[in-house]
């Protein structure tokens, strides 16, 4: 597939700009949502529209060079925060357990790692989960800030539900013009004791890492849709998210797999048929769901599961 990330890493910027498309990576063409064993560049659409009912400048090219595009239809991406649902205070805490930083709704806790520096056992989880959509230099959150199990939006308060304090995160530019690489921040317990690294419905320890391949089958625990399976459809892609009020970031280098979450399991660790973790869940659309590599997540953190 060399040559097709070549065209996605050459036309990705151009492509992003033509009206209705969120998302370019690679993979196999589909018929009717079926992968064919054609590779092709998957150009992602809120919705498909017919060619004549769009501007000549904004219809998708059929080949990119030698290489063909498939257009897939999946909605517009938003991040997987709000509208929690029964979910509770669980000690000790288990990845796919409600968490959040003090000022958000919730997202999902999504697993033990170790800092590479430190050796000290951190909860992994996003940046807009733990803190708080920051940049860095906004306000949103800083170091030391209450991190809370259930998180607020499933009643967690610091009096009651303090499990671990804002440790590191990666900022997230919403510029349109920095790519982001992930989404992604740890927090440390206040108690070692307080958490456990199995993931919940899942009875496993996460057994290292592995790249997503187009067609690998994944799983995830989330706090709002529990354990969920499915296949990946795209990598390598380069998508805009939205992150409420009017803010959008673009990341590269994303996986896509079908529908498999929703609000609330933003933060939720993706794991193949071996258990080794394969990616970071960021958000989704009403048929699709994106991830950071895990790899470029622990990297970034400077953190290993």
């Amino acid at each position: 597939m060399r040559h097709v990330h070549r065209a996605v890493k050459q036309n990705k910027h151009s492509l992003l700009r033509l009206k209705n498309v969120v998302g370019v990576g690679v993979g196999y063409k589909e018929r009717h949502s079926v992968p064919t064993e054609e590779k092709a560049l998957m150009v992602c659409v809120t919705r498909k529209i017919a060619e004549g009912n769009l501007p000549h400048e904004h219809v998708i090219p059929k080949h990119v060079g030698k290489v063909a595009t498939d257009v897939v239809e999946v909605g517009e991406f938003k991040s997987y925060q709000e509208m929690p649902n029964r979910r509770a205070s669980v000690r000790p805490a288990r990845p796919g357990v409600s968490i959040g930083h003090e000022s958000i709704t919730c997202g999902t806790f999504g697993a033990l790692v170790r800092d590479n520096k430190t050796r000290q056992v951190l909860i992994l989880s996003n940046n807009h989960i733990l803190a708080n959509l920051t940049n860095g230099n906004d306000g949103r959150s800083q170091i030391g800030d209450p991190i809370l199990q259930p998180g607020p939006g499933d009643g967690g308060t610091v009096s009651e539900a303090l499990i671990g304090t804002l440790f590191r995160y990666v900022p997230i530019f919403y510029d349109n013009t920095t790519v982001n690489k992930v989404d992604a921040a740890v927090a440390l317990p206040t108690d070692r004791r307080l958490v456990d690294g199995k993931i919940l419905g899942l009875t496993v320890r996460p057994r290292g890492t592995e790249d997503g391949v187009v067609a690998m089958r994944v799983y995830k625990s989330g706090a709002a849709s529990g354990v969920t399976s499915g296949r990946i459809r795209i990598v390598d892609l380069t998508v805009r998210i939205g992150y409420g009020f009017g803010e959008t970031a673009i990341f590269e280098n994303q996986i896509l797999t079908n529908k498999m979450a929703g609000p609330g399991d933003s933060g939720s660790l993706l794991v193949n048929g071996g258990k080794k973790a394969v990616g970071l869940l960021v958000g989704g659309s009403y048929n699709a769901v994106i991830y950071n590599p895990i790899k470029n997540v622990l990297r970034l953190l400077d953190v290993s599961i």
